[in-house]
């Protein structure tokens, strides 16, 4: 199951969303916020993975709102602003929505958050992210990790090398429960 909000001012868009939301069986709407301030509040108190993200909003748009996250769920941007999309991107965002937001479009941006679930599950990884690329390794692949001074260099059995700046403790609690 998905835990997901949708964070919007417009009624109208919230109510096509929580139609779209409600036939998906995976995906379970926990609440639905007018603003990012209010969105902050269900972040700290539900397990949210997923937000459903407009950006023109009232006080904090919600590039700003996301950029403001330590811990960022998966985001998939509703919005009528095209000109945000590489924002949206460089922030990670799964996907990109215009509205208003057809209920095939929202199932294509669903598949892809639901495929991502299922191969996490599939197997342990961690991803490194080195030079501008993120790179996901699969734990079964790996030999150790070593302490570069402020890196973390990862060896697999390929023999192949992946440096990422990374604490070591950063890199503990990633793998914690995880057999390393």
């Amino acid at each position: 199951m998905i835990n997901c909000i949708i964070i919007d001012d417009e009624p109208l868009a919230v109510r096509l969303l929580e139609n779209h939301v409600s036939k998906i069986a995976e995906l379970n709407l926990v609440a639905t916020a007018k603003n990012a301030l209010e969105a902050y509040r269900i972040l700290q108190t539900q397990k949210i993975d997923l937000l459903f993200l407009d950006i023109q909003m009232p006080d904090l748009n919600g590039i700003e709102f996301l950029r403001s996250l330590n811990k960022r769920p998966s985001v998939i941007f509703t919005t009528a602003y095209r000109e945000f999309a590489i924002d949206g991107f460089e922030l990670e965002a799964v996907d990109y929505l215009l509205k208003p937001v057809t209920f095939e479009r929202f199932f294509k941006s669903l598949d892809r958050i639901l495929r991502r679930a299922e191969n996490e599950n599939d197997e342990d990884f961690v991803i490194f992210k080195s030079e501008g690329f993120s790179r996901k390794l699969l734990l079964k692949d790996i030999l150790y990790f070593e302490s570069i001074g402020n890196d973390i260099k990862a060896v697999l059995q390929d023999e192949a090398v992946t440096v990422t700046k990374m604490s070591v403790s950063e890199m503990a609690a990633r793998l914690q429960n995880k057999g390393f």
